[in-house]
C-alpha cells in the first residue's frame, strides 16, 4: 500500500476486526453514491515489481447509473482485470433455485448489461473477470463450490465465452467468525488470492510491453554493433599509413558500447521472465483455492503464462 492514510484507515479497520465485537467490528460498506481509489505496491522481497490502483463502487452506483457512474465506465475501460463481487449471503437458502434467484436480482440483473456494453464497444473482448464470493464461511453451509461456480457460469455467460480468462474464488473475514453473534475469530481465507490474480495479469502486460521494447532496442544495437565492427575492420584493411586509428577506436568503442547495452537488455529481460515466473508459479500453487477458466472451460489448475 503506497498511500499512507488508506495505509492507516484499513489497518485500523483490521484491528477492529479482530476484536469480538459482533456486528461492529465490521467496517461501514461503500456508499452507495461514491468510489473509492485505494493504491498498491507489490514487491517481492525488498524489490518493487509493479504499483496499481483498484476502485471500489458500490452496487448502488450500478443501479442508479448516476453521480460518478461515468467514471465507473472509464474504469471499465481502462482495467486490467475487472471483479464482480458475489454477495454470499445470496446462496443462503435450502431452496436451490431460490439461491440461484438470489444472485440473479442481487448481481447479475445489473452487472451482466454493463459488461455486455462494453464488449459491444471492444469487439467483443473482455478484460479477464475475477469472481469473488464473498462470505464463503456462511454460504458453504448451503452451497458446494460446484453449484456456485455453474450458477456464475450460467448467469454470467459473457464471462465464460471464447476468448476470455476468468475465475472463481470463495473469501471470507475468518471459518468461524460468524459464530457466537460474530464474535468468531478474525482469519482471512482466500483474500489475497483476488488481488493477486488481478496483479498478475497487470504484471504480465507490462512485461509484454518491456520484452516487445526490448527486442526493438536489441534489434537497433545489432544493427549499429555490425555497423561500427564493419567499419572498423574496413579501416583496419587499409594500409597503415592511410588508417585512421582514432577513427578505428571510436568505431571499436561504439561496438562495446552497442554490446553492453545488448548485455544490459538482455539481464534486465532475463530478470523480468525469472520475476515472473515465480510470480506464476504462486499462483500455480494456490490452485486448489480458485477456479480458472479459459475460454469458459474450466483448468485442472491455473498455469503461468508464456512471455
Amino acid at each position: 500500500m503506497t498511500d499512507n492514510k488508506t495505509r492507516t484507515k484499513l489497518e485500523r479497520d483490521i484491528l477492529t476486526l479482530r476484536e469480538p465485537k459482533g456486528q461492529e467490528r465490521f467496517p461501514t460498506a461503500t456508499n452507495e453514491t461514491t468510489t473509492r481509489s485505494y493504491e498498491f505496491k507489490l514487491s517481492y522481497k525488498t524489490k518493487k515489481i509493479i504499483t496499481f490502483e483498484m476502485l471500489d463502487y458500490a452496487g448502488g452506483l450500478l443501479r442508479s447509473r448516476e453521480n460518478t457512474y461515468a467514471q465507473v465506465k472509464e474504469s471499465i475501460a481502462e482495467s486490467t482485470a475487472l471483479y464482480i463481487f458475489v454477495d454470499g449471503k445470496s446462496f443462503c437458502n435450502d431452496d436451490r433455485e431460490e439461491r440461484k434467484e438470489n444472485v440473479y436480482y442481487d448481481c447479475a440483473m445489473t452487472v451482466t448489461p454493463i459488461i455486455q456494453d462494453f464488449a459491444d464497444t471492444h469487439g467483443g473482448n473482455l478484460p479477464p473477470i475475477v469472481f469473488v464470493v464473498t462470505k464463503a464461511d456462511l454460504c458453504k453451509r448451503y452451497v458446494s463450490d460446484e453449484e456456485i461456480a455453474a450458477v456464475i457460469k450460467d448467469l454470467f455467460s459473457f464471462a465464460f465465452s471464447e476468448g476470455t480468462y476468468s475465475y472463481i474464488c470463495a473469501v471470507s473475514l475468518g471459518d468461524t467468525i460468524s459464530d457466537d453473534k460474530y464474535k468468531g475469530r478474525f482469519r482471512p481465507v482466500n483474500i489475497h488470492i483476488p488481488f493477486f490474480i488481478g496483479s498478475y495479469h497487470e504484471y504480465f502486460n507490462r512485461c509484454v510491453v518491456l520484452k516487445s521494447d526490448i527486442e526493438a532496442g536489441n534489434a537497433n544495437f545489432l544493427r549499429e554493433k555490425a555497423s561500427f565492427d564493419s567499419s572498423a575492420t574496413k579501416e583496419l584493411s587499409k594500409w597503415r599509413i592511410f588508417r585512421d586509428e582514432e577513427y578505428i577506436e571510436r568505431c571499436r568503442k561504439q561496438a562495446r558500447a552497442a554490446g553492453d547495452a545488448l548485455k544490459s537488455n538482455q539481464a534486465l529481460l532475463d530478470s523480468t521472465k525469472a520475476l515472473f515466473c515465480k510470480f506464476g508459479a504462486r499462483l500455480e500453487a494456490e490452485s486448489p483455492n480458485f477456479k480458472c477458466f479459459i475460454n469458459g472451460i474450466e483448468q485442472s489448475r491455473f498455469e503461468g503464462f508464456n512471455l
